[in-house]
């Protein structure tokens, strides 16, 4: 199998950010673990630093990577510097690059100028759909980038309109030895419901949470675990909905992130997505599925293609910002144990068929490796 020497550049790489960099990291492992020599280039230092450098040949940090109409001209100094820095620090070492590939597209002009110059290819993965009004600099990135890759049909339909090419489907994978289950949810006291995830208003947590207080009318022996943390613009946010969420007294609690979040799905009889922005793919979902938990979705971006082929796959989506029908969904399915026993061992098939991450790791490699890649 022919092997490549693969630049992996995430701005922060870190597993409080969210899906994409967790996604981007696991990727990157299983490219290493086929053979491929792996270098990551990252500005700002995050939790996922040391597990990078445990299979990188380096992991090197820079000052710059994004123009910043705030601080221009400070910023296009800084990039410039990188951007040479970053060069002769590869051409000293006298390392190959084959791919630079990124996740993010506010730094994919970097990324795009540093392939060019060193003779590289970009590839662009980007994890999260357009802005409505991409920047110049997004633009500029596109202009780059040998391929496209990104984790749905949504996402493809979304990009497709700003980039040269068709951008290529590969959905996101996990791996299944991280996400196992547990019979944590039959010892505890109370049926646990659980939102995992950013806090964030796109995420419609508000609207979980009217359905939340709705189905106490029909089950006290419930509760709701929120389990995230908002960033500093979006703490408005998680005021509004700590104080939406005092109707239900001690029956809901706001957890905080953590990176080990594999006892939260454990110990959960539902996950519940109610998302009302496209998401690009649904990653929690499929976690949750790993742990043989079933999980309730807004039928919005790439999250109905999670469940395409899974029998009575209605049965788990809703519609964004429906609390109504997120109610009818949730007690329906919270006694899913007794209903269907058999339903978490066939989710946790599924999603292992689906979205193994050695499958996709394969997939992207054997993709790199193509002439049209090439």
């Amino acid at each position: 199998m022919k092997t490549l020497n693969i630049v992996i550049f995430d701005p922060t790489p870190s597993g409080s950010k969210g899906g994409a960099e967790l996604s981007t990291f696991s990727l990157s492992k299983e490219l290493s673990l086929l053979g491929n020599t792996l270098f990551l280039v990252y500005s700002s230092y995050g939790s996922l630093v040391p597990q990078y450098s445990n299979f990188c040949k380096h992991a090197t940090a820079i000052k710059q990577a994004e123009l910043d109409k705030r601080q221009p001209i400070r910023s296009i100094l800084l990039f410039i510097f990188s951007l040479i820095f970053l060069f002769l620090f590869y051409k000293k070492n006298k390392i190959r690059i084959d791919y630079v590939y990124t996740h993010s597209m506010n730094h994919s002009l970097f990324c795009g100028i540093f392939a060019k110059i060193y003779g590289a290819k970009l590839i662009i993965h980007p994890r999260v759909p357009p802005a409505a009004k991409p920047t110049i600099q997004k633009k500029l990135g596109f202009f780059f980038a040998k391929n496209t890759i990104v984790p749905s049909k949504s996402m493809q339909e979304l990009w497709y309109p700003y980039i040269r090419s068709k951008p290529t489907v590969v959905y996101n994978g996990l791996d299944p030895a991280i996400y196992l289950p547990s019979a944590e949810a039959l010892k505890a006291e109370k049926t646990i419901l659980s939102y995992i995830g950013r806090i964030h208003p796109t995420k419609g947590i508000e609207v979980l949470i009217e359905a939340f207080i709705s189905c106490l009318n029909y089950r006290k022996d419930i509760v709701l675990n929120i389990v995230g943390s908002p960033y500093n613009e979006d703490k408005d946010y998680f005021v509004f909905l700590k104080k939406i969420a005092q109707a239900a007294g001690d029956n809901i609690a706001f957890l905080p992130h953590t990176e080990n979040i594999l006892n939260q799905y454990q110990k959960s009889s539902l996950t519940i997505l109610p998302s009302l922005w496209p998401e690009p793919f649904g990653r929690t979902i499929v976690e949750s599925m790993l742990c043989e938990v079933p999980a309730i979705a807004s039928r919005v971006g790439g999250i109905p293609e999670i469940f395409k082929s899974f029998p009575n796959s209605e049965l788990f989506l809703t519609d964004p910002n429906d609390p109504q029908m997120l109610l009818d969904k949730i007690l329906f399915l919270i006694d899913w144990r007794e209903k269907f026993p058999r339903l978490g061992k066939e989710l946790r098939q599924y999603a292992k068929s689906n979205f193994s991450i050695k499958q996709k790791a394969l997939t992207i490699h054997e993709l790199l490796c193509s002439s049209n890649f090439s």
